[in-house]
Formats: structure tokens, sequence, C-alpha cells
């Protein structure tokens, strides 16, 4: 989820309480870092700053832990915008596609891959980038890209909204046959888009993942 920090429309406390009446256990804040204009990205001094923010937010609020996590931008060649060691800092790293989406699926296929090998990256967000009936999904090879994620331990992500859905219910099913861990998100930018939740569980349950496929499912 996304707050004020980068291209959110709210606080950081507000993410976490709205979350708390939700009944959930744990959120996870992954403001944008690195170059991405677009999106207000957070370069190195603000993240460190931010990271200090959470920890005060963690010890004033009770019944709700907030993880410290960033959504990462793989670059062109595979690498990524931010220096490991500030990624290291992070408990959830997360990793996507913002550019680039007309590429050969073979050229796409390797940035993923390259992410995928650097041991910082935890999830790859929006794997297919696909924005329903504005942008298509962009191509990879699913079943190189799921082969990585299973030898890297990398989740992908179900993103939960609407106009994204991505992973899709299909792209999932395969995601499980190849033992790849899933992980449900809501990609929320206000308190009100935590319910979005629904929808990606749905998705998830449309291919076929269980409990045990889903890493937020798990206690904290």
């Amino acid at each position: 989820m996304h707050t004020k920090w980068s291209d959110g429309n709210s606080t950081i406390e507000e993410m976490a309480l709205a979350a708390k009446k939700l009944g959930h256990e744990y959120i996870c804040i992954t403001d944008h870092i690195g170059t991405l204009k677009i999106a207000n990205a957070l370069d190195e001094k603000r993240i460190l700053k931010q990271m200090k923010e959470i920890d005060k937010i963690n010890k004033k609020l009770k019944g709700i832990a907030i993880l410290k996590g960033a959504e990462v931008n793989i670059k062109n060649d595979g690498n990524l915008d931010v220096k490991d060691s500030v990624l290291k800092k992070l408990d959830v790293v997360f990793a996507s596609i913002h550019s680039g989406f007309k590429n050969p699926k073979e050229k796409l296929t390797k940035r993923i891959i390259k992410a995928m090998e650097n041991e910082n990256i935890d999830v790859i967000a929006h794997p297919t980038g696909r924005l329903i009936q504005k942008r298509p999904a962009y191509e990879i090879n699913f079943d190189k890209v799921f082969e990585k994620a299973k030898e890297t331990n990398t989740c992908m992500e179900i993103n939960s909204f609407p106009n994204r859905l991505d992973l899709k219910d299909t792209h999932i099913r395969l995601a499980i046959k190849a033992n790849v861990k899933l992980v449900i998100n809501t990609d929320a930018h206000s308190p009100d888009q935590l319910r979005f939740i629904e929808l990606g569980i749905a998705t998830a349950r449309r291919g076929w993942a269980e409990k045990k496929d889903i890493i937020n499912t798990l206690p904290l």
C-alpha cells in the first residue's frame, strides 16, 4: 500500500488504523522508492526517514504491526534503481516494471529474472503490468519466471486493485503448479481501497489457490 510519502492520499497512521478496523494483524507500507518521478518516489534519505516514522507509529499503536517495505523499480537492464545497502534494511521489498512494456517477451522475462536474482527482492509486484480496458499485459515467459521464483524463493503478487487483478486466475493456477508462493495485496492509495482485498481473494480462489499458497494468511 502507498501513503502520502509517495503517491498515496493518506498518512501511514491513517492506513494502519483503517487496516486495524478491518481486523488485520499487520500491514506493510510499500511506497515507491528510487527514481520513478511519476510516483514521487522516495530517495535514500527519505526512505530512511520513513523507517524512523514507522518505528514511532509502531510504538504508539496497539493491535496492529506496521512492516517497513518499498516498491522498487526494475530498470531496463534488470537492475534495481536503489542500492542494496538500502533495500537490506527493509522488511519486505517489492520489485516491479514501470516502463518498456513493448519490449520483446525475452527481454521482459530477463528483466524480471535478473531482479529476482537480487537477494533483497521478496515479491514481484503486478507481474504482467496489465490495466484492464486500458493497457494489455506485457508478455513474459511464465515457465521461466516461475522456475526462477521457486529457485530464489520469490513470491508473486496478486494485485487486488480492480483495474489490475494481476496475476490473473490462469497465471495463479500456473504459479501454484510450479510451487510458487503468492501474496494478496491491495495496492491501496487510500484507506477505503483496503477493502479491495476481497477482489484479490476472489481472484486467488478462481486460480484454485488455498491458504497454504498465500504468505499473508500467515501470522506476523
